[in-house]
């Protein structure tokens, strides 16, 4: 049923009025946030956490995965970067000598030449003759210890080892008698005489050295070189024998036999002595030590 005009009236008044109220509090509303201060730091506050919370998202963006990663100002490290350690300096360290180390050692000493030098006071030269004395064999040595020479040995290569020149003083051969004595020097070797007052022998080939020597090694090898006597030369052989006593001394003994008549010699009569054999051995007889 229409409404009649007085109830169209009301409502219409009563929508008026709810517009008017509705505009009233809108302006109402914006009248106090311009002129009340709380309400102005209320919204400066808001807007401040907006900019946080976008400044925030895009921090967030710029560490997500797939992205690129920016490139860090120069002479400024990245955070990712791992700071550079200083390198230390060598140092040298002495390691303990193990019996493998030590044995190297020893190894490294056997392939070194070592000159070992004939002493003297501890060696004698001689020559050993048969004759009849007086209807009797006699054996005559003459013996001196005015001897030199050197022997050069390479313990892990034996064939590379030497032996020097060998000096005999002759004039220092002593036997039994002095009367023979004298006849040696000047009548038969003639060692009063300066220039035949030494015997030599130089080696020339050594034959038969072992593979190796080792301390406590006893071994026989063959010396071949010139020997002196008076004014003849002639190739003569010795034979050897060597005793490593230890890495400071060898002991050995050289011998050899020649006829005294190749060298010139001649052995005079006397009325005692019935026959003189014409060999003569030679022996050396030696210790040596280690050249410091």
């Amino acid at each position: 049923m229409p409404l009649d005009v007085p109830s169209r009236l009301l409502a219409s008044s009563k929508i008026r009025m709810n517009y008017q109220t509705t505009i009233f509090q809108s302006n109402s509303r914006k009248i106090i946030r311009d002129h009340d201060p709380a309400f102005s730091r209320l919204g400066r506050m808001r807007k401040g956490i907006w900019v946080v919370l976008l400044c925030g998202v895009l921090v967030l963006a710029s560490c997500a995965p797939g992205q690129p990663p920016q490139n860090p100002p120069e002479n400024v490290p990245s955070a990712n970067t791992p700071t550079p350690v200083p390198e230390e300096e060598p140092t040298a360290t002495v390691q303990p000598q193990t019996d493998e180390s030590a044995s190297s050692v020893e190894s490294e000493g056997a392939d070194e030449a070592m000159t070992f030098q004939i002493v003297a006071d501890r060696s004698e030269a001689r020559f050993i003759i048969q004759e009849v004395l007086l209807g009797n064999d006699k054996t005559v040595v003459g013996a001196t210890s005015q001897v030199t020479g050197e022997i050069t040995v390479v313990p892990s290569n034996p064939s590379a080892s030497q032996i020097g020149i060998i000096t005999i003083n002759a004039r220092d051969f002593k036997t039994d008698s002095s009367r023979r004595n004298r006849a040696i020097q000047r009548q038969v070797l003639l060692t009063a005489k300066n220039e035949y007052q030494f015997i030599t022998f130089e080696p020339l080939t050594i034959e038969s050295l072992p593979q190796s020597i080792g301390i406590g090694d006893t071994f026989s090898f063959s010396v071949t070189g010139e020997l002196s006597v008076l004014d003849t030369i002639r190739s003569e052989t010795f034979e050897i024998n060597v005793t490593v006593i230890s890495e400071q001394e060898l002991t050995g003994l050289a011998s050899t036999t020649i006829l005294y008549a190749d060298y010139g010699i001649t052995v005079p009569k006397v009325p005692i002595v019935a026959s003189v054999e014409d060999e003569v051995q030679l022996e050396l007889e030696f210790i040596a030590t280690k050249v410091e």
